[in-house]
């Protein structure tokens, strides 16, 4: 596995730290046993953006 350590300014923490409270929440209130975190919401998003990424080259190739 590999580990990556970026830093985040105050403003961009707390706004994921929120939609991860929020996610939790959620869960919580959908029966799920689930702890959404930052890090959950950066590693969706850099599949999310890669997968992105990967179908434009292809399509311009």
């Amino acid at each position: 596995m590999l580990k990556v350590t970026i830093t985040l300014d105050n403003d961009d923490a707390e706004l994921l730290q929120k939609a991860a409270d929020n996610m939790t929440a959620w869960a919580a209130s959908q029966g799920r046993n689930s702890v959404w975190t930052i890090e959950d919401y950066l590693r969706i998003g850099a599949l999310q953006q890669a997968r992105e990424d990967l179908s434009e080259k292809r399509a311009a190739e």
